[in-house]
């Protein structure tokens, strides 16, 4: 097993406005938020994000701090989620990853609020887009809730990650390449079974 020491993430004061992320940087706290322009409220410095070796781990599957113990269902959920989202003929089982209420904001595009907007954002992201593959990296995961906030409901997750998407355009004469991207999402158990779904989700793109 490989491992890095890291801060996990438990709050931020404000969205990151721009992410520039270096994958092969092993940061201490307070570079790690510089860099990625986010102001700590609070964090473990001494989180352990441990990896298998390679060849042997999806890149669909997040890295959780080990100092956390991590919701199986939470990760399974995470892990289906984007096997779905690179498949462009699953438009309804992903837009079904969403609660009927639910917020989505993709980069600078305005935000889609409920399915049927979720939906038409989903289309329009393969509108030139021939394939595109997530490669997932490390969950910041959220401790315990904040002041003053309402929506840190008893069965609600939320957590930040990182990961990069390789994109092949439509544009036969357009090259291949590559996006790093930070996610900020909240979930919630639904229904009687407790699955999970996006009550919020933004995507931060640095290309």
């Amino acid at each position: 097993m490989l491992c890095s020491i890291l801060p996990s993430y438990q709050g931020l004061t404000q969205a990151p406005q721009e992410i520039v992320y270096d994958t092969q940087s092993s940061s201490t706290a307070s570079s790690l938020f510089a860099r990625n322009r986010f102001t700590p409220l609070q964090f473990a410095a001494t989180d352990t994000y441990c990896t298998k070796p390679s060849g042997t781990m999806s890149n669909y599957e997040p890295l959780f701090p080990t100092a956390h113990s991590a919701d199986p269902t939470v990760k399974q959920f995470i892990t289906d989620f984007f096997k779905t989202s690179d498949n462009p003929e699953l438009t309804d089982e992903w837009v079904d990853f969403f609660r009927e209420d639910a917020t989505l904001v993709m980069g600078s595009t305005a935000p889609a609020t409920g399915r049927v907007d979720i939906r038409k954002l989903r289309v329009g992201m393969w509108e030139h887009v021939e394939a595109r593959r997530h490669t997932l990296g490390r969950v910041f995961p959220v401790v315990g809730g904040f002041e003053g906030d309402g929506d840190g409901g008893e069965d609600g997750v939320e957590f930040m990650m990182f990961g990069k998407v390789d994109y092949k355009p439509r544009d036969a004469d357009a090259a291949p390449y590559s996006v790093d991207f930070a996610g900020h999402a909240r979930l919630v158990g639904e229904g009687l079974e407790g699955r999970w779904g996006f009550a919020y989700y933004r995507v931060y793109l640095q290309r």
